[in-house]
């Protein structure tokens, strides 16, 4: 009771905060992609897809989603047609950013991803839209 899960106030200002943040994600790529900057992601996690769908994020802007899980491999991200290929992509056809989808995990990701040889920057779209080089 002392949280304020009891009250619809607590839920209508998480709503605002979810929206403020899809917006401003939606909107970042939107100006990185006016730039003809190409765009991928790495870990197709559940999050992940819950974060593009609600984006309307697609294969239309997004190049695919890199991913270490040979189960994954070849498949396509529910909901937004988009490839899911081997980490070997990123440098078969790197993209200039790479869109973190496993937020949690980002420092590891990164350094797995620059080991590998990717030498773009990287996007953290959670809790806040983050460049990094």
């Amino acid at each position: 009771m002392k949280l304020g899960y009891n009250k619809i106030e607590k839920y209508f200002n998480w709503s605002e905060k979810v929206s403020s943040i899809v917006f401003a994600f939606k909107n970042n790529l939107f100006e990185i992609q006016q730039d003809h900057k190409k765009i991928a992601a790495f870990a197709a996690s559940a999050k992940g897809n819950t974060l593009l769908n609600f984006s309307q994020i697609n294969h239309t802007e997004l190049l695919y989603i890199a991913d270490e899980t040979p189960e994954k491999i070849g498949k396509f991200y529910s909901g937004t047609g988009i490839q899911i290929v081997n980490k070997t992509e990123l440098i078969k056809n790197p993209p200039d950013y790479l869109i973190i989808l496993s937020w949690n995990f980002k420092e590891d990701i990164i350094s797995k991803c620059k080991k590998l040889g990717y030498k773009g920057k990287f996007i953290i779209p959670i809790p806040n839209f983050e460049i990094i080089d």
